[in-house]
């Protein structure tokens, strides 16, 4: 039997105005996939945060489940709320992108950080 994942694409706007997106693959095995994007510009403050949040919120991720995504390099907000939601955080660039690998999908949704 062939493992086929289902494919969510998660969208936030901000006045009509897309600003972020994701692509989440979930395959059967626990193991979410996800690819971020954010558009450039200024952004409201939390975009990131609630990007990897919606992300995770598709996924139906559960405590122990894995994630393996990657995101614009530089990127520190989306890192940080990946480092927030996981036990385990691992990440190696890739031209202008950060691969990261994250293990141990802890069971809380820390409130998004806004400034």
């Amino acid at each position: 039997m062939t493992d086929h994942p289902s494919t969510h694409h998660v969208q936030l706007e901000e006045n009509g105005r897309l600003v972020a997106s994701a692509e989440v693959r979930t395959p059967e095995d626990g193991a979410a996939q996800a690819s971020f994007h954010v558009e450039p510009g200024q952004l409201p403050a939390g975009t990131r945060s609630a990007l990897v949040d919606a992300a995770l919120e598709v996924a139906d991720t559960r405590p122990g489940d894995r994630l393996t995504a990657s995101a614009p390099l530089g990127d520190g907000e989306i890192l940080d709320r990946v480092h927030d939601r996981y036990t385990e955080v691992t990440t190696r660039s890739a031209g202008a992108t950060v691969l990261i690998e994250a293990t141990g999908c802890t069971d809380e949704h820390p409130t998004t950080k806004t400034s």
